[in-house]
């Protein structure tokens, strides 16, 4: 599964993260962090119960108006190093396609692995 997004939006990117945001709410996710501004990106985690999955906006810099996200896995090193399949970042990464897939002001939408990031788009996570 691709867990990067990257599509183009007029939105100022902490607006794009705060729709974001609200439209998991809204999938009855509860919030577990209020929106951080980093130095690099926005971030904020929701969750379910103790399911917690954490996203990370931020400018894709060749490109005008482009925005990246980033669902962020929740494995360890070791277990990452070892093939545990993320179940968490790969439910989290399907909620973040309907969201972005369904909005009128997300244009030209593509799913990216972590090693292709910057390569080209595909139309499925």
């Amino acid at each position: 599964m691709r867990h990067r997004a990257m599509f183009q939006t007029e939105m100022p990117i902490k607006e794009v993260c705060s729709w974001f945001r609200g439209e998991l709410l809204k999938l009855e996710f509860q919030p577990h962090s209020s929106i951080s501004d980093n130095k690099y990106d926005y971030e904020f985690s929701v969750g379910q119960e103790e399911e917690r999955f954490t996203f990370s906006l931020f400018h894709n810099p060749s490109v005008e108006n482009s925005v990246c996200l980033y669902v962020k896995p929740k494995l360890g090193f070791f277990s990452a190093i070892l093939g545990k399949n993320d179940s968490l970042r790969e439910l989290a990464t399907s909620h973040s396609h309907a969201i972005l897939s369904g909005a009128s002001h997300i244009n030209n939408l593509g799913w990216y692995s972590e090693t292709e990031a910057w390569k080209g788009a595909t139309n499925t996570p």
